[in-house]
């Protein structure tokens, strides 16, 4: 499934512009690392009310036939995540430690996520 979605929905890289001091590690270019191949970020996007005081939306799809808790890594640290619903409405907190959101999802579910940095 994963390589079937990755063939019709290929990524797309696009030039983005920011402040000249946003902090990037020497070290890693990634904002944000997935968890293993079972569960996948189905999206990755600003909030619809602006990044600065709603921060980001992560959308994840389990692929798996069964429960699954895994965790989102950002080259941030993170002041709150939520769960929301996809018209990103927060649902209820997450627990989160420094840089990563720690998720779960049922089998073959979608969920949508809701993460602020500091």
């Amino acid at each position: 499934m994963k390589s079937a979605l990755e063939f019709q929905q290929p990524l797309i890289a696009g030039m983005i512009t920011g402040d000249r001091n946003a902090p990037l590690p020497a070290n890693n270019f990634t904002f944000v690392k997935t968890p293993g191949p079972g569960i996948i970020l189905w999206a990755l996007k600003p909030a619809e009310e602006g990044v600065k005081s709603n921060g980001i939306i992560a959308r994840v799809w389990n692929l798996n036939d069964f429960f699954s808790k895994s965790t989102l890594k950002f080259n941030q640290n993170v002041s709150s995540a939520s769960e929301a619903t996809h018209v990103e409405v927060d649902l209820k907190p997450i627990a989160f430690k420094k840089n990563m959101v720690f998720i779960d999802a049922g089998s073959q579910q979608m969920k949508t996520f809701r993460i602020k940095f500091k």
